[in-house]
């Protein structure tokens, strides 16, 4: 009888700590940038590309940023085409603006990752 107390107890206090718990639903601006580079797979221009996507955690406003290369797949609808990949979390649209805007961002886009890019494709969605 204790045993199955003790477990009744526990699996009520399970429940109860499942109840509490909030899934934070996502807010802002996602920002996607996809770069191709003009001597795809050279690991130095990657690597440039990535260092300056990395010092964009700075710039005011960026909440998170991501950053990485290709991961090429077996199955037809992966793009493996690409060098590197930037995704980027704002607060709202404004936010996104600035960081477009800033100084910073402006630099290393024309200084180093548009010399070295054949292409550059940009997505921007709201967060749901």
């Amino acid at each position: 009888m204790k045993r199955i107390q003790m477990m009744l107890g526990a699996a009520a206090a399970a429940a109860m700590m499942v109840s509490c718990v909030q899934v934070p639903v996502s807010t802002g601006v996602q920002h996607v940038v996809v770069v191709w580079l003009k001597k795809p797979g050279d690991g130095v221009d990657r690597e440039r590309v990535v260092a300056a996507s990395r010092a964009f955690r700075a710039i005011p406003g960026v909440r998170d940023l991501t950053v990485g290369t290709c991961v090429p797949g077996g199955r037809p609808i992966i793009d493996g085409t690409y060098d590197v990949a930037i995704s980027m979390r704002f607060a709202d649209e404004a936010a996104m603006q600035a960081y477009v805007d800033h100084p910073d961002h402006k630099a290393a886009a024309e200084t180093i990752i548009k010399p070295l890019a054949k292409k550059v494709v940009v997505y921007d969605f709201r967060l749901r």
